[in-house]
């Protein structure tokens, strides 16, 4: 069983400078997650994502994802992928007052990425989401649209890579974009 560890050091939620108004303040985070590849027959396969969340405020973990995933390699140079995640996440009430919500996501991507002979690799994720979330009465509509870049190093074990990515999220049911997340610095291990 192919097993991959991913974290990314220094996660930090950024309201990104490019003009986009974000809705949150800026909060350093760690997400360490594990990835385990389930089956791979011919062009499916099958994984379960698990990630926790740590920040700088609040209670910690302040963030459960597990997530159930289905891939489809349509060729070498794209995937897409079909999600279910639950999602245990520590919010902060318009009243100041801490609460736990549970949401519920399915998940539609298209991910084109694209090796370079030189050894770099630029990686794309494309991502519908559509959310149930505790205490909020309607379904919740997202877009996440993340660029990686991984490096060619040499590195020695436990690591296999190191990337950085940026995504940039739109909130399609409120129309506005309330959070960038830019990982400046993470590594995969084998």
């Amino acid at each position: 069983m192919y097993r991959s560890l991913r974290f990314g050091w220094l996660a930090v939620a950024l309201a990104a400078a490019s003009g986009w108004p974000s809705q949150a303040s800026d909060t350093i985070q760690w997400r360490p997650g594990v990835s385990v590849r389930l089956f791979h027959e011919g062009c499916w396969e099958g994984w379960l994502y698990e990630e926790n969340g740590f920040n700088d405020h609040g209670p910690n973990p302040a963030y459960l994802q597990v997530s159930p995933r289905l891939r489809f390699t349509v060729n070498s140079n794209l995937v897409l992928g079909f999600n279910y995640s639950f999602i245990d996440l520590h919010s902060a009430a318009p009243d100041g007052e801490d609460f736990w919500a549970d949401q519920n996501r399915l998940e539609f991507e298209v991910n084109p990425h694209l090796e370079l002979k030189s050894g770099w690799h630029f990686n794309t994720r494309n991502r519908i989401e559509f959310r149930w979330i505790e205490h909020v009465p309607d379904v919740n509509y997202r877009s996440r649209h993340l660029l990686e870049v991984m490096y060619p190093v040499k590195l020695p074990k436990p690591f296999k890579d190191i990337f950085s990515n940026g995504e940039f999220f739109y909130d399609r049911s409120r129309m506005r974009s309330p959070e960038h997340r830019l990982s400046p610095l993470g590594g995969t291990s084998p």
